[in-house]
């Protein structure tokens, strides 16, 4: 019992006693009281004051504090609340609250962290996506001459470098180079200084000593199957000659 109020905790404990034969006044009880050395100190005289309601009255002094006591008390389902007055509960969930606001305190921080480390995340992919985006533009219009919108650009090149391999009868870009590395074996002093290839014809421009060594070129060419259109001019340093190349029949 809370020891500020000894006097009016008798009172509940003796009005709360039940007479066990009706109409009859219930006997007298005996007080066994635990009590702290110090609380015993304290509040003998006013315990002593209270013995002539009981017919007997023990003191037993804890040398350990009242836990001792309390503890099995409370095990067994008759221990005295304590949650009494300032320290009553309102409401069970107010109760629950009290016992799991450490647990909803860590499960909101760590939710919070959660939800800052994805939005920072993000970020990050936000502008990793930016970068990338311009990196696909600039590399679009370096592919791609002339056109400012690089809207659904990976398409558009890929349908671009079809058209380019598809130009002129199945893509001879390729063959015709290799054709043309062959047949200059015949005139190894004509020089290549340039190609152009368009619509699948290939444009050589060559300088040669002379008219027939870029025409030796053309026929050995023209040998392997393919269509050949020769022109140029002549002048002091030697011809100047511009070589056309399509695949027979293209």
């Amino acid at each position: 019992m809370p020891a500020l109020a000894i006097g009016t905790a008798f009172e509940m404990a003796l009005a709360a006693q039940v007479s066990q034969v009706a109409g009859l006044e219930p006997p007298p009880l005996g007080l066994l009281l635990y009590a702290a050395h110090e609380d015993w100190q304290a509040y003998q005289l006013e315990i002593d004051a209270q013995r002539e309601r009981f017919t007997g009255v023990k003191v037993q002094l804890l040398n350990s504090g009242p836990l001792g006591v309390l503890a099995p008390a409370a095990a067994s389902g008759e221990a005295v609340n304590l949650l009494q007055g300032a320290l009553a509960v309102t409401s069970p969930l107010k109760q629950n609250w009290k016992s799991w606001r450490v647990a909803a305190v860590l499960a909101a921080s760590l939710l919070c962290v959660h939800i800052g480390a994805r939005y920072v995340e993000l970020n990050r992919l936000r502008k990793a996506e930016a970068a990338l985006d311009a990196g696909i533009e600039a590399a679009f219009r370096v592919a791609m001459p002339g056109q400012m919108n690089a809207i659904n650009a990976r398409k558009r090149v890929e349908a671009r470098v079809v058209q380019v391999r598809g130009s002129g009868g199945g893509g001879a870009l390729l063959p015709a180079l290799v054709a043309v590395a062959s047949a200059r074996n015949v005139s190894p002093t004509a020089i290549i200084q340039g190609f152009r290839f368009q619509n699948g014809s290939l444009e050589l421009r060559l300088n040669a000593p002379d008219a027939a060594s870029v025409d030796a070129i053309g026929q050995q060419l023209r040998a392997a199957g393919w269509q050949t259109e020769l022109g140029g001019s002549a002048s002091n340093d030697g011809y100047s000659g511009r070589l056309e190349i399509k695949k027979a029949g293209a």
